[in-house]
């Protein structure tokens, strides 16, 4: 291993170190990082999780991979997510859903059919910069 790949490791460890105690003391710190009451915030939806994970090739091309969940927290939301809608440019990239579902309360899964999803150009997007 070069020096310099050395180096970095070790920084970027230490680096990881120090981001995770200072993140210990917020969470023990009565400040910030508090449970939101949605109720009383008004509060529509909530982002349960959302991993994105892009690989970029050689060439400069890239797959950009999202996975996400929201929780709908009352009626009003549901206007906020129906339809749900991903802008990009369809200039410079594609898209492709691979799953898509509603689950229920109850924790059913309800599967949005092929046939609901639409792609529909947005004039704004088309050609606009993605990564530089």
């Amino acid at each position: 291993m070069h020096r310099y790949l050395l180096r970095k490791d070790v920084t970027l460890g230490v680096f990881g170190l120090l981001l995770g105690a200072s993140g210990l003391f917020a969470e023990a710190s009565p400040a910030g990082f508090m449970p939101v009451d949605t109720v009383s915030s008004g509060a529509m939806t909530r982002q349960l999780s959302y991993h994105a994970v892009v690989k970029v090739a050689a060439t400069g091309t890239y797959t950009d991979q999202v996975s996400q969940s929201i929780q709908l927290l009352n009626r009003k939301g549901e206007s906020k997510i129906n339809p749900y809608s991903e802008t990009y440019s369809s200039a410079l990239s594609s898209f492709k859903v691979v799953r898509a579902w509603v689950e229920t309360p109850s924790g059913k899964q309800i599967i949005v059919p092929d046939s609901n999803i639409f792609v529909r150009p947005v004039p704004v997007a088309q050609g606009a910069p993605m990564y530089s």
